[in-house]
Order: C-alpha cells, then sequence, then structure tokens
C-alpha cells in the first residue's frame, strides 16, 4: 500500500501517512464484519450498557445486521454473519493464503513478507531517507541493484 505521494514528503510524513493508511484498511475491512459477528453470534463479549443501546437503536429496523451493512465489505462481512468470529478469521487466513500465491510480474505479491527478506523491509512500512535507499529490493528480478539518484 505504497504510493508516490510517500517519496515527495519527508521520510517521517510519508511514514505516518503509510501507517494511516494501512490502519484505515484494516479498520474498513474488520469493524463492520466483527461488529455483524458480535451481534449476531456472540453478543456475550458484548458489555451490557453497550448491548441494550445497540438493541434499542436496532428496535425500529426490520433486516437483521448482515442486510443493513450489506453494501459495505462483502466477503468478510458474509461470512461474519453466517459464521461469527470463527468465520471472519477463517476468511482472512484464506485470503493471506490466496494474496501467498498471487505474482505480479514475477514477484510473490506478499513481498518482502512471503520470502523474508530483511533488507527490503526498509521500505515497508516505515519509508527510511532516500540515503538510506540505495539499493534495490532483493526479491525484484533485475541486473541492476542500485536505485537511482
Amino acid at each position: 500500500m505504497k504510493a508516490p505521494d510517500d517519496y515527495y514528503e519527508r521520510w517521517t510524513i510519508g511514514t505516518l501517512i503509510r501507517f494511516l493508511r494501512y490502519l484505515t484498511a484494516f479498520i474498513s475491512v474488520f469493524l463492520p464484519a466483527l461488529y455483524i459477528a458480535l451481534t449476531s453470534f456472540h453478543p456475550g463479549m458484548i458489555p451490557s450498557k453497550l448491548a441494550l443501546s445497540i438493541a434499542a437503536n436496532r428496535e425500529g429496523v426490520p433486516f437483521p445486521a448482515a442486510i443493513t451493512f450489506r453494501i459495505l465489505r462483502f466477503g468478510f462481512m458474509f461470512v461474519a454473519a453466517f459464521f461469527g468470529l470463527y468465520g471472519i478469521i477463517m476468511a482472512y487466513i484464506f485470503l493471506n493464503i490466496h494474496m501467498c500465491r498471487l505474482k505480479s510480474f514475477g514477484v510473490v505479491y506478499t513481498t518482502p513478507f512471503g520470502p523474508y527478506k530483511l533488507r527490503d523491509w526498509k521500505d515497508l512500512v516505515v519509508r527510511l531517507p532516500i540515503s538510506v535507499l540505495r539499493k534495490r529490493p532483493a526479491t525484484i528480478p533485475t541486473d541492476d541493484t542500485d536505485r537511482m539518484g
């Protein structure tokens, strides 16, 4: 989830923006599914006051939680509606298995997580200064290992 804009900012600001991008992607995928799983299958895990508040707010809603959030993140929400937290975990595992099998231009999609190369982690979540990033990632098949600049 890198963006070209990350390299036009100072490395501290680029790292913060990249971290926020990861955090918001995680929240947007898992929060609706977690809500459906908790309200449908695991209401005992919700604090009593919050459960009563949710029940009071949903009193006039004719659809269950799975139908109300249907337009959002379909995959995780559907497994949450059918299997609860177990479904969310299983869907996450299957998503990771699928992503580990994908290749883009001959490079594994989960690089550098999949084939673990510590040298490539310099530009993963934390974007280090350009002066530190002198070599190309080891997982990219190329003859020229030096970066431009």
